[in-house]
């Protein structure tokens, strides 16, 4: 009797001990579940974890060809003394003379050039406004002492700005040329010729304001003394020779 009583309370130990460590297998794995969507696990020492860090989109506002940093080169244009000698292989070409091309309606007139410039060569603009095109070879257009306001696509008004010192590089595959709001821009624009032996040429148009000069390199400028007005319209249109009423410059223009 007795042997059967200790019997029975040694088995009813055996299972109590059995369902302590039952119970506690299964809060385990209730633990060890698959925490719910979304949630993160603890941080560290059980603490909530670090937000993810925000990642701003990059945007990239400068659909165009590439763009070289010039400040050297801006720091010697800086240093040039007008009529400093300078070779006569390095400086811009006219090709033909720089022709009226249009009268435009606000009284200014748009004068075009075409220009051949060898290596070394540079030269910038004065007007309110100008645009060109490279036809051969390659060119920079930079501002110096602030920053560059162009666009690249006629009609879309929309507008470019690039820091000072900054250049736009330019090929013949630009092929709707630029256009440069220079009455936005606090310094002058230099287009400057970037091939190694081999000569660029460029089709340039200006809107012409008050000042007389029109096109300046190193050495001096070719101002409005130099501009031939081609003879009168013999086509009996009404137009203005050259251009009609939508001239390059005019059409860019806002």
């Amino acid at each position: 009797m007795h042997a059967l009583k200790r019997n029975s309370s040694g088995y009813r130990a055996f299972m109590a001990i059995v369902l302590v460590l039952t119970l506690f297998a299964v809060a385990s794995s209730g633990a060890a579940q698959d925490p719910p969507p979304n949630s993160q696990p603890a941080g560290p020492g059980g603490l909530p974890p670090d937000a993810p860090p925000v990642v701003e989109p990059t945007l990239e506002t400068l659909a165009f060809p590439r763009t070289e940093n010039y400040y050297d080169i801006c720091q010697s244009i800086a240093g040039f003394t007008t009529g400093q000698a300078v070779s006569d292989d390095a400086r811009p070409r006219k090709v033909g003379e720089i022709v009226v091309s249009q009268h435009l309606s606000n009284n200014r007139i748009e004068v075009a050039a075409d220009l051949i410039m060898p290596p070394g060569a540079l030269v910038t603009m004065y007007g309110p406004e100008a645009w060109f095109q490279v036809t051969e070879g390659g060119v920079a257009v930079v501002s110096c002492g602030g920053d560059m306001i162009f666009d690249l696509r006629s009609g879309d008004n929309a507008q470019y700005v690039l820091p000072a010192g900054t250049a736009l590089v330019v090929t013949p595959d630009q092929r709707e040329g630029v256009f440069l709001a220079l009455d936005q821009m606090t310094d002058r624009v230099w287009i400057i010729q970037i091939g190694h032996g081999t000569a660029s040429t460029i089709d340039l148009h200006l809107e012409v304001g008050e000042s007389p000069d029109l096109i300046c390199d190193q050495v001096g400028c070719w101002d409005t003394a130099d501009v031939v007005v081609p003879p009168p319209d013999t086509n009996n249109d009404g137009e203005a020779d050259g251009g009609g009423p939508c001239a390059l410059v005019r059409c860019w223009g806002k």
